[in-house]
């Protein structure tokens, strides 16, 4: 029979003689054990994040459990007490279930995130990998150890499985109808098979063989996700998912082991496990005796008496004699990329024998191994970050993190000997200042011992493998830009050598084997004809291809032992499927070694150990911080030393040691700080990076503390600030700003941060201390225009700033004091992008980026001048600083960070191949001085500059190529740019700077001489080279002019023979080439002078490019392409016609591919080349191209038409969702009511889209036809403002219930909104409410008022009622707590403490101390202040529920407040004395709604339309008759006019109508009488008929057991609340039990129904009274009183269940119940007698307002003939 548990008399009762232990439960945060004999539980095990798996070993005493957290994952261990918690298996991610091997002593377990099941030692040793391929998300698992088997579910795949304990003899148990395994349990006598399905509600138990299937408990429609399942000899014990419940049912039904179901008062519920000795019994298997079977090592049960020897450890493997074990001499390491893992693979021969995971991982790709440390290492793409593991043991460790600046890490090499880690690094920044994405790419070097990094190569494109040959001492590594190749280096990176760029397509990856390089190249790119690999010798400087019978389809890993060569191959793109084969090269056949792989990726054949016979040339180095070893040469040691880059050391060139620098430079790069050194003894060879962000970051801005030697720079992604001291590379946020900072400066007087901010072009200039003090934070400007540059100057106490104006389209540059006074603008004309200002003693110097200018000037904006010598010098400058004559800047285009000499307009390269430097900072202390220049070899001139010397020449001399000696030039003026003459040149004549100086002047041009003041032209047979108002020359005789005048030029006479410009005579040519006899050199100084080399006289023709596209090119993409390729044959030419080198943003023509770039934003892609001759004048070629697609999706799969019945008016149809394919980008527009929405009767038409993102557009279409069968209750209403109305059917027929949008709104506590039954004559059974589309949801409105009262206690000389001292003490509280930040607004959370206190007390306790102090009375008292503090509410953001206030308050502000006055507080009196606080005490926290709102589940509600807000009650109120309001938050209501009428709660004008009959008193007093008469003759029939026949029944079962059920009418609501366990019964009824908050349960209670009265009580269990009312009439709830729970509860136990029920309310005196089994509860049936087993029902329970209405479970009504219903009464006893 149904039967509801409660109380612990009663669970004793029934659980005693079959419950043996305890039963513990995983919920997320903790593990509990529940005691079901005494009803207790109680918390074994809290731990932060999730716990979900569980397991026990009884016999030990040992719980084991997973938690999935990502910062807490792994498998822990403990004693059962919950002490000596240990995990165990940390590097496991998502662990969902395990189960333990009491007999072996491990644990087994699913792995959802490696798609594996593995198994480990209680230790956390020798795990294995069991499973590994064919899972998807694997959960539930058990293991049979007595039998050998072990079994699992599969949540991906929906599947049963089950397997030996190694994994083989793989079978599939079960493989429909299943979906959420969540946890399996195991019958071992029975040999059955026990699991949970989450989503079906059920449980299902198997044979072993899987052939005989039981559904154990039958679906539970209504209930709550079922999810932990364990089994004993006689119970089986579940869990719902949410609200957390044990659920016991009996195992055999021929048991009378009834129901119970404990709720465990927690969110959730996950694993089981069951403290009883019969679930894990003895074996007699020979593996599990002492002898383990003869085995050395382990022993693994395939049967029940069978068994074979195994080899636990990871290091070893099983001899030949199959007992004991060996060494593993060689392993096969791979990467699965997608599965997460590295794995550990022994091979016998090319045969797998051994398969672990040596470290899980998210994403890893490259791999290495070092077989002198036994140490694997590998890159994480995912995580951005380079790990390291023993291949033994250990957990993983990180190598290098995202946050050291490592992105993705395509290729990864170990040099063992010599302890170095070689790996590519590339990754693309977030946006940056520009608003552009740009890659970074470098290949660097880490060292292993040391830590040092240094950069190998970073003009490099797309890196992605790399290799090291540690017997030649050659590096290789492999670019796969648009022009793929192989580069050769010494292992420091110098002596690049390309030693392949053709037949290439993809080099995935390099191995260096035999003396011989290996490349396996993929051919992704489609560039050569297929798959390949390749071998180079370096000794013969040679390739080779390598055929394979193998079809290759995506290789990736390669590595090479002997004559085999093993690859991994991903077979597919798409798959994500594939496998690593081992290829002979002797024989040339392969053999497939894994198969199912998730994309393997790095691959290694290699001992696992070696002896080093090898020395290392840097071992017996004097170097200080990084040694590399180099080719072994004649001429040269064999060794480098070298400083790390990532240290503040530079390589000093006098002690061969690593120094700090006393001058340098810093500049922003990317992601980066970078430094370079400006000693004369340092090296400038190299660039150190002395600060990595994180790999997406994007650093702007920059400045330098040179007291601390700490640096502050801007993320402009993070919209942070950084600080970081560059000795110890320490780093940490000093400010998160939420707004762009692209400038920063340092007052080193003040010692505070200056810093120009911006979001959406509005900008300020703000500072805060260097200290990171919030409370020194301070807005120094506002209202700026997009502001960029910034600089101090602390001499004289100004800010200089700089505005783009892009909201005024006024760039300008502003002065201002240091507190943002006297505000100037000093600068606006000639600017667009002032991205740099500077200041250098009394001058400012400004840099535009746009107009390539820099402008000097006055402090106050005064005598501003153009720097003419250094116009349009730099391409896109964007940092600057200035030092007495030199300039350093960034340049944006050229990606260079340099120095100009503004004395002699020499530019010197600092830093090349930058990704994009920004802002630049020059510390140089010590002067410049003479020093520097001595010694030196320069021929005319020297000059010291920062960093040693520079030589320069006098006017009119020229510097030769080896920058120190200068010498006579063909002329003493060369042209320049017309700009830069101030004034500017009139036709003809030529701007000419004087050469070695940065003068100018207008001179006359080439061919044209000065003659009285005018440029004229040569006579015939005189020419004139070069610029200058000298005189023109006459032609030698064996030389003429052609008789043209105004000549450059003499043309020779003789055959053979050319004008040589240089020597003024004719030279023979050479007859072979026809290039003449004169001597040439390549100058490419490194440092260079501002104007390019002298152009002859003849002024030739310009370099130009020869078929340059339009500005716009327009490609449509071919079919099935996401790419298009462009063929143009572009070629640069110079004057003579010649081809000349070209360079620039793409490959070489005529090759190029352009990608689909969208149809939104920056679609083109710009492509720029130039060309420059050999006069440094440059050509350039620029266009941008367009790709177009005009392919539009592909619908692989379509549904076809639907058709579905339905008895309601909609229907829920659900159907698979369409599959398509698009070259490009593309998405799925699904309709408006998609798969599993609500149809209503009628025919319909879906339709899907694919858009893709050009626009493209296809078209899925497909029918729906919803037919109703069988008419329902028609909808008379419109559904609720703000909510839904939802219905469906059940049990009890078709229902209705509201729900609202619980994010803005609030269901109304009445029932007449909540809950509406169809009846059976398809009326409803309570009509829906007049207001019910207004009042059902009612508006959330915010909080208006939240306070907290606050008390603290103090001793010292209190003063009563003293309004003088009481501010005094108040003032001191409210001014330490905005000291310590608590009154700053948190606009994350909308709120936070005003520390507007109000209602100030002081209360003077008993004295404490009497003493004098300085010849007065001193006397202590103890003192309580008491104040209430306010809690600031941001209106914007609408905080509408106290829960989220309260919290805040309870987990920050609180302890905030708490710790503030505890630590710091100390209050002064007036005699000077002080005190802190003692005690202090924080109020509950009281809150208020705002006029017309009311308070309601912890929110604040608007007064809906029909009601007025009642002040006194704090309620709304319904409008009375006669009245209306149609406005919410109203006072009163608005009366009808005259003549008409309304019901209450009208919320509309048209609601006042005129009556029908307008009723006089006397007509309405008659009608009531008469009305009133019939209805008590009615009741009173009624009544008289129901007790007669209800007497007459008792009378005929008296000795009867059977007790039927009476016709209980009434309204169901849509589900059980969070709150309400069940309690369920072996005949499938549910009981919905709810518990009152106070006061406790009694010990006994009676639930009774009778058929006598009108209105039926029922004492419930836990002392609610509850009416249940015929149909018709509306059902009432009694709130139950203090007495009334004390009259209940106090009862004597012996009295009957019924005894508790008023005479006075029973149908008859004679009413016998001695057969209830008077003292206990009493057990019946409550079917008829011909009733037969149903499919059970859960009840439902409804909540209305404060009060709960309790309903039974009617699941035999159906079966019960309704006439007979009304006559019958039944007794539960609980």
């Amino acid at each position: 029979m149904d039967l509801k548990l409660s109380g612990v008399a009663f669970l004793c009762l029934v659980f005693g003689s079959f419950v043996q232990g305890a039963v513990y439960v995983s919920n997320g945060t903790s593990i509990l054990k529940v005691e079901p004999l005494s009803n207790r539980t109680h918390t074994v095990i809290t731990q932060a994040g999730r716990i979900v798996g569980l397991g026990l070993d009884i016999s030990r005493g040992l719980l084991f459990w997973s938690n999935i957290h990502p910062q807490h994952h792994g498998i822990y261990r403990a004693t059962i007490d919950g002490k000596n918690i240990e995990n165990i298996l940390p590097d496991i991610e998502e662990c969902n279930g395990l189960t333990i091997d009491w007999l072996s002593h491990t644990i087994y377990f699913t792995d959802s995130s490696t798609y594996s099941i593995g198994r480990v030692g209680y230790d956390g040793q020798h795990r294995q990998i069991v499973i590994s391929t064919g899972l998807q998300r694997p959960r539930g698992i058990v293991v049979d150890p007595i039998n050998g088997y072990l079994f699992w579910g599969d949540q991906g795949t929906g599947t049963l499985e089950r397997s030996r304990l190694d994994g083989s003899e793989r079978s599939l148990l079960k493989n429909t109808d299943l979906t959420w395994p969540n946890q399996l349990a195991i019958d071992i006598r029975q040999r059955k098979l026990y699991l949970v399905d989450g989503f079906h509600k059920t449980v299902m138990s198997l044979t072993y063989d899987g052939k005989t299937f039981v559904q154990q408990l039958p679906r539970m429609q209504h209930s709550q996700p079922l999810f932990g399942l364990a089994v004993d000899d006689t119970s089986l014990y579940m869990t719902t998912w949410t609200p957390g419940t044990l659920i016991i049912l009996p195992l055999y039904r021929e048991g009378s082991l009834p129901d119970a179901t404990i709720p465990l008062h927690c969110r959730n519920a996950f694993s089981l496990a069951v403290d009883s000795p019969a679930t894990q019994p003895t074996s007699g298997n020979p593996c599990h005796q002492e002898s383990q079977g003869g085995c050395s090592k382990g022993c693994l049960v395939t049967g029940a008496d069978s068994y074979r020897c195994v080899c636990p450890d990871i290091e070893q493997q099983l001899a030949a004699d199959g007992l004991n074990c060996k060494d593993v001499e060689s392993v096969l390491l791979y990467a699965e990329m997608d599965q997460g893992g590295i794995w550990f693979v022994t091979l016998h021969g090319k045969r797998k024998v051994k398969k672990r995971l040596v470290a899980s991982s998210n994403n890893p790709v490259a791999l290495a191994y070092d077989p002198l440390h036994q140490m694997v290492y590998w890159s994480d793409v995912r995580d951005r970050a380079i790990y390291k593991v023993h291949v033994f043991a250990g957990n993983k460790q990180v190598v290098l993190s995202s946050s050291q600046g490592i992105g993705v890490v395509d290729g990864l090499t170990v040099d063992y000997i010599s302890r170095k880690l070689y790996f590519t690094n590339r990754g693309r920044s977030a946006p940056a200042a520009d608003g552009a994405i740009y890659n970074w790419q470098r290949v660097e070097m880490v060292d292993l011992e040391r830590g040092g990094r240094y950069v190998i190569a970073d003009n490099v494109v797309k890196p992605r493998a790399i290799a090291v040959d540690m017997q030649r001492k050659y590096l290789y590594y492999s670019e796969l830009g648009q022009s793929p190749r192989i580069i050769q280096t010494w292992l420091d990176g110098s002596h690049a050598k390309v030693v392949k760029n053709t037949k290439l397509s993809n080099p995935n990856t390099l191995t260096v084997a035999h003396g011989r390089l290996y490349c396996v190249d993929s051919n992704y790119d489609q560039k050569i004809e297929a798959p390949l690999i390749s071998v180079f010798d370096a000794d013969l400087d040679r390739w080779q291809h390598i055929s394979m019978n193998e079809h290759l389809q995506v290789p990736f890993g390669l590595s090479v032992h002997g004559n085999i060569i093993y690859i991994s191959d991903w077979s597919t793109l798409e798959s994500h499927t594939g496998h690593v084969l081992a290829y002979d090269t002797s024989s040339q056949t392969s053999q497939m070694l894994m198969e199912d792989l998730r994309n393997p990726s790095g691959v290694i054949y290699t001992d696992i150990s070696i002896e080093n016979t090898v020395q290392d040339p840097c071992e017996t180095s004097t170097c200080t911080d990084l040694c590399v070893s180099l080719p072994v040469t004649t001429s040269q040691q064999h060794y480098r030393c070298l400083c790390s880059d990532t240290s503040f050391a530079v390589y000093d060139n006098t002690t061969n040691t690593c120094q700090e620098p006393e001058n340098f430079a810093l500049f922003a790069d990317l992601n980066m700080v970078k430094l370079i050194p400006l000693d004369p003894h340092n090296s400038k060879q190299h660039v150190n990076i002395i600060a990595h962000a994180n790999y997406t970051s994007n650093i702007v801005a920059l400045t330098f503390d040179p007291d601390t030697y700490k640096i502050y720079w801007s993320d402009l992604r993070r919209k942070e600030i950084w600080v970081s001291d560059i000795r110890t590379g320490k780093k940490n946020i000093f400010r998160r700003t939420q707004v762009a900072v692209d400038g920063l400066a340092l007052d080193s007087t003040n010692k505070r941060l200056y810093w120009v901010g911006y979001s959406r072009r509005q900008g300020h200039i703000a500072r805060m201390g260097l200290d990171g003090n919030r409370a020194t934070y301070m807005e120094v400007i506002g209202n700026l225009d997009t502001p960029r540059a910034l600089t101090l100057d602390n001499q004289h106490s100004y800010i200089f700033w700089s505005e783009y104006g892009k909201k005024s389209g006024i760039p300008k540059i502003s002065r201002s004091n240091l507190d943002g006074d006297s505000v100037k603008v000093i600068m606006t004309k000639g600017l667009r992008w002032p991205n740099a200002v500077a200041q250098y003693g009394e001058k400012l110097y400004v840099a535009d980026g746009a107009f390539r200018r820099i402008h000097v000037m006055d402090l106050d904006g005064g005598n501003c001048r153009e720097l003419l010598h250094v116009t349009g010098l730099m391409d896109h400058i964007f940092g600057m600083t200035v030092y007495h004559d030199f300039l350093v800047y960034t340049d944006w285009y050229k990606n260079e960070t340099s120095m100009l000499n503004l004395k002699t307009g020499f530019v010197q390269p600092l830093a090349r191949h930058l990704y994009r430097p920004t802002q630049v900072v020059l510390h140089h202390p010590a002067p410049l001085t003479d020093v520097a220049c001595r010694n030196t070899r320069c021929t005319d001139r020297c000059m010291a500059v920062p960093g040693g010397y520079q030589c320069y020449c006098l006017p009119g001399r020229v510097m030769t190529e080896d920058l120190e000696t200068c010498e006579a030039g063909e002329s003493e003026l060369e042209p320049t740019g017309f700009f830069r003459c101030n004034p500017q040149c009139v036709d003809p004549l030529v701007c000419a700077r004087i050469v070695g100086t940065t003068r100018y002047s207008c001179v006359c041009p080439p061919g044209l001489q000065l003659n009285q003041g005018e440029c004229k032209g040569c006579e015939v047979g005189s020419y004139k080279a070069h610029v200058g108002n000298n005189s023109c020359t006459p032609c030698p005789s064996e030389a003429h002019t052609d008789g043209i005048g105004g000549s450059t030029k003499c043309i020779c006479r003789r055959p053979g023979e050319t004008w040589s410009s240089e020597n003024g005579v004719c030279i023979k040519s050479d007859t072979t080439t026809g290039v003449a006899h004169v001597a040439t050199a390549t100058i490419r100084p490194v440092i260079r002078p501002t104007e390019p080399p002298i152009v002859p006289s003849t002024t030739p023709a310009l370099p130009r490019f020869v078929n340059c596209p339009d500005s716009l090119v327009e490609l449509i993409l071919p079919a099935n392409q996401s790419h298009v390729n462009f063929n143009v044959s572009l070629t640069a030419l110079d004057h003579q016609g010649n081809n000349i080198d070209i360079e620039g943003s793409h490959n070489a023509p005529p090759n190029l591919r352009f990608e689909w770039r969208g149809k939104e934003g920056d679609t083109q892609e710009y492509v720029h080349y130039k060309a420059e001759d050999e006069f440094g004048r440059e050509a350039e070629c620029k266009f941008a191209v367009k790709v177009q697609d005009q392919q539009a999706p592909i619908f692989t799969s379509c549904p076809g038409d639907i058709e579905v019945e339905t008895s309601m008016d909609v229907a829920i149809v659900t159907w698979k969702d369409p599959n398509f394919w698009d070259n490009v980008q593309a998405r799925l527009v699904r309709p408006r009511q998609d798969s599993g929405s609500e149809f209503a009767v009628g025919e319909w038409q879906i339709q899907y889209q694919a858009v893709d993102g050009e626009g493209n557009i296809a078209n899925c279409k497909f029918h729906l036809r919803v037919k109703q069968t069988n008419l329902v209750c028609m909808l008379p209403v419109d559904p609720p403002n703000n909510g839904a109305l939802v219905c469906g059917e059940n049990h009890m027929g078709y229902m209705c219930w509201t729900v609202c949008d619980n994010r803005t709104h609030v269901l109304y506590y009445e029932d007449d909104y909540h809950v509406f039954q169809c009846g059976t004559n398809k009326e409803w059974l309570t009509a829906f409410p007049m207001d019910y589309s207004t009042k059902a949801c009612l508006r959330k409105m915010p909080i208006v008022d939240a306070h907290q009262e606050l008390r603290l206690t103090f001793n010292g000389p209190c003063r009563d009622n003293d309004a003088e001292f009481t501010q005094h003490i108040s003032k001191q509280i409210v001014k330490n707590l905005h000291s310590n930040g608590l009154c700053n607004p948190d606009n994350s959370h909308g709120f936070h403490f005003s520390c507007n206190v109000e209602d100030v007390q002081v209360q003077c306790g008993p004295v404490l101390l009497r003493r004098k102090r300085k010849k007065r009375n001193f006397i202590s008292r103890l003192m309580e202040l008491s104040m209430r503090m306010h809690i600031a509410l941001n209106a914007r953001k609408n905080v509408s529920n106290i829960s989220v206030i309260q919290e805040y308050v309870n987990n920050h502000s609180a302890d905030q407040i708490k710790e503030a006055l505890e630590n710091n507080m100390s209050i002064s009196f007036f005699d000077q004395s002080s005190s802190t606080p003692g005690s202090i005490w924080l109020g509950i926290l009281e809150w208020e709604c705002g006029e017309g709102d009311m308070k309601m589940n912890n929110s604040c509600v608007a007064c809906p339309v029909g009601t007025w807000y009642d002040n006194t009650s704090k309620i709304c109120v319904d409008c009375p008759a006669n009245h209306y309001q149609d406005e919410e938050r109203q006072m009163k209501c608005k009366t009808c006019p005259d003549g008409t009428w309304s019901q209450h709660g009208s919320y509309n004008l048209t609601m006042c109508s005129v009556p029908w009959i307008r009723a006089t008193p006397g007509i309405v007093m008659i009608v009531c009488m008469v009305g009133g008469i019939l209805i008590m003759i009615g009741v009173a029939v009624l009544i008289y008929c129901m007790c007669r026949r209800a007497k007459n029944k008792i009378k005929k079962s008296k000795n009867d057991t059977q007790i039927d059920m009476p016709n209980l009418e009434t309204r169901l609501p849509a589900s059980l609340p969070n709150n309400a366990p069940s309690f369920k019964h072996d005949n499938g009824g549910v009981y919905t039990r709810v518990e009152p908050s106070a006061p406790p349960l009694p010990a006994y209670g009676a639930v009774i129904f009778e058929d006598c009265h009108a209105h039926t009580h029922i004492p419930y269990s836990n002392g609610i009274h509850i009416e249940s009312s015929p149909p018709g009439e509306e059902l009432e709830n009694t709130a139950p009183s203090e007495d009334d729970y004390h009259d209940f509860r106090d009862r004597p136990s012996s009295m009957s269940p019924t005894s508790g029920v008023d005479s006075s309310s029973s149908c008859s005196e004679n009413t016998n119940y001695n057969d209830l089994n008077a003292g206990k509860p009493s057990v019946s049936s409550l079917s008829d007698d011909n009733s037969q087993e149903v499919q059970p029902e859960p009840s439902i329970q409804r909540q209305t307002g404060e009060h709960r209405n309790i309903l039974i479970d009617d699941r035999n009504l159906d079966q019960m003939d309704h006439r007979n219903k009304i006559n019958k009464w039944a007794e539960i006893g609980v």
